[in-house]
């Protein structure tokens, strides 16, 4: 079973206390996200310092509009690849999830996962994160 690659995208907009938590739980995920985008809206408190933590492991990009909704958009058009999650900075994925996520869309393909939504644990007790197939990358 080929396990397909995925981007992790995070829009953050003046959240500097939360999207550490947000990062970590990727980064400790059993099967690692081959790409982590976090996206700074027009952040000006420390957002951008606890970003830039990371360095090398997640990209920032920062964006000087101050609505989130489009960053979502253009992480979605900067993703490379077919499978991404979109992650709230005030949410944090359970270790397995993309490693059980990308496993039942390798094995269940797209008929019942061309939307599939699933729990991750958010600071507000909110599901909200959803892996979806990129339609800028899809070949099918």
């Amino acid at each position: 079973m080929s396990v397909p690659p995925s981007t992790v995208t995070i829009p953050c907009r003046r959240y500097a206390r939360y999207p550490a938590e947000a990062i970590d739980s990727v980064l400790a995920q059993t099967r690692p996200a081959d790409e982590v985008l976090v996206m700074d809206v027009g952040s000006q408190d420390a957002t951008a310092n606890v970003i830039d933590r990371y360095d090398g492991r997640v990209r920032r990009v920062p964006l000087s509009f101050m609505d989130i909704y489009p960053a979502r958009q253009i992480a979605l058009e900067l993703a490379r690849f077919e499978f991404f999650l979109n992650l709230d900075a005030d949410d944090r994925l359970p270790p397995h999830f993309i490693e059980r996520t990308l496993e039942v869309i390798a094995r269940e393909g797209d008929s019942r996962l061309a939307r599939w939504c699933t729990r991750a644990r958010s600071f507000s007790a909110m599901p909200r994160a959803i892996c979806l197939r990129n339609p800028t990358t899809s070949t099918a």
